[in-house]
C-alpha cells in the first residue's frame, strides 16, 4: 500500500493525528524511502530512442547489411555491441543517468545476434545449416540461428546479474522463445511433423520460462519477472492453443487449464496470466456456442445468469475479502513473489 500526503491530511481531519504528528511521519517517511520513479516525457525519449536503435540494427536491418563483406559487417556490429556497451557500464555508476545507461547495455544484447552471426558468416561455421540473410532471424524459424540465441542468452543473463536493470530480461525473454522454436529441427530431425513438434516443444519452453521467472520474481526486488511471464505465457498459450484437440474432453481440459490462468494471475498478481487466460474461456465459450448448443435459445440466457453469479460473487467477496485473506495469508503467503508480499 501507498501512502500519499493526502492520506496523512485525511488522517487529521479524522482526529487520528494532529498537524504535528502528520508532518514529522510525513518528514521521515520521505527520508527513509526513495521517491517513487515516475513515468514522464523523459522516460517516453528515453525508451523510444532505445527501441529505435534496437529496431535499426535488427527488425528493420535491410538486404544491404547482408551484402556487406562479412570481415566488414563483424567490425560493424562488434563496435556498435562494444561501443554501447562501454558507455553505458561508465554511466550506470552516475544515479541521474541510470535508465539511459541500462537501455545502451540492453541494446549492446540485442545487438549480439547480429555480432554472432557475422563471425559465423565469416568463418562459415553454423550448428545446424546455413539459415540465410540476417533479417529472416526474426520471421523464419531455422536451427541455424541456435548458436545466435545461446550467445545472446548468456549475453544477457550475465548482464542482468550485473546490472539488475529490468529491461534487459526483455531481449533474454524473447530470445528463449526463439530458442523454442530453432531447437526444435536440430532435436527432431526427420522425425515426424515437425509442425507438431513445435507446438509441443512451445508449450514446454513456455512452462518451463514461466516457472523460471517465477523463481526470479520470489527472490528479487526489482522487476525483472515481466517479460519472462509475457514470453513465457506466449510460447506456453501459444503451443496450448494450437495442439490438436477433436474431442470435448481436450478442449475442456484446454478451458479448465485457462481459468488456472485467470487464478495464477490472481496468486502472482500478474495480468498478464489474466489476459491469456481470459482469452481461452472465450475461445471455449464460442465453441460451445458456435457447435454444440448452436440451435438451443437457452444457452445464451443460461451463460448470461452465469456472467451475473460471477458479478454477485464479486460482490460477496468484495464484502468479505479481508476475513478471506486474512484466513488464506498464512497458507500461501510464503509462496507468493516479493512484490506481492505486504
Amino acid at each position: 500500500m501507498k501512502i500519499k500526503r493526502s492520506d496523512l491530511d485525511w488522517a487529521v481531519t479524522q482526529n487520528i493525528l494532529n498537524p504535528q504528528q502528520a508532518d514529522a511521519l510525513w518528514t521521515g517517511l520521505c527520508t527513509r524511502t526513495e521517491p517513487d520513479a515516475k513515468f514522464s516525457v523523459t522516460h517516453v525519449l528515453y525508451y523510444l530512442g532505445a527501441l529505435i536503435i534496437i529496431g535499426a540494427m535488427s527488425w528493420f536491418i535491410t538486404d544491404a547489411w547482408d551484402r556487406l563483406h562479412s570481415s566488414i559487417l563483424l567490425i560493424v556490429s562488434g563496435g556498435y555491441l562494444l561501443g554501447f556497451l562501454l558507455v553505458g557500464n561508465l554511466m550506470w555508476f552516475k544515479s541521474q543517468h541510470r535508465i539511459p545507461a541500462g537501455l545502451f547495455i540492453t541494446i549492446s544484447i540485442c545487438l549480439t545476434p547480429l555480432f554472432i552471426y557475422s563471425l559465423q558468416r565469416a568463418l562459415h561455421l553454423w550448428p545446424h545449416q546455413d539459415p540465410g540473410d540476417y533479417h529472416s532471424f526474426f520471421s523464419w524459424v531455422n536451427g541455424g540461428w541456435f548458436a545466435m540465441e545461446l550467445v545472446t542468452l548468456i549475453s544477457g543473463l550475465i548482464a542482468l546479474r550485473l546490472y539488475k536493470f529490468p529491461f534487459m530480461s526483455a531481449p533474454v525473454a524473447l530470445v528463449l522463445w526463439f530458442m523454442s522454436m530453432d531447437l526444435t529441427p536440430i532435436l527432431f530431425q526427420g522425425e515426424g511433423s515437425i509442425y507438431e513438434q513445435r507446438k509441443w516443444m512451445s508449450l514446454v519452453f513456455g512452462l518451463i520460462m514461466i516457472a523460471g521467472s517465477y523463481m526470479i520474481d520470489r527472490n528479487t526486488k526489482e522487476d525483472v519477472a515481466f517479460w519472462g511471464y509475457l514470453f513465457g505465457c506466449i510460447a506456453f498459450w501459444g503451443g496450448l492453443t494450437l495442439l490438436d484437440g477433436d474431442s470435448e474432453l481436450s478442449r475442456f481440459a484446454h478451458f479448465a487449464i485457462n481459468v488456472g490462468l485467470i487464478a495464477l494471475s490472481l496468486f502472482l498478481d500478474r495480468k498478464v496470466f489474466l489476459v491469456f487466460g481470459v482469452f481461452g474461456v472465450v475461445i471455449y465459450l464460442y465453441h460451445l456456442s458456435s457447435h454444440l448448443f448452436e440451435d438451443s435459445l437457452t444457452f445464451s440466457i443460461a451463460l448470461s445468469a452465469q456472467g451475473l453469479l460471477l458479478v454477485y460473487l464479486g460482490i460477496l467477496y468484495s464484502k468479505h475479502h479481508e476475513k478471506i485473506e486474512r484466513r488464506l495469508t498464512p497458507y500461501v503467503q510464503k509462496w507468493r513473489p516479493r512484490k506481492t508480499m505486504p
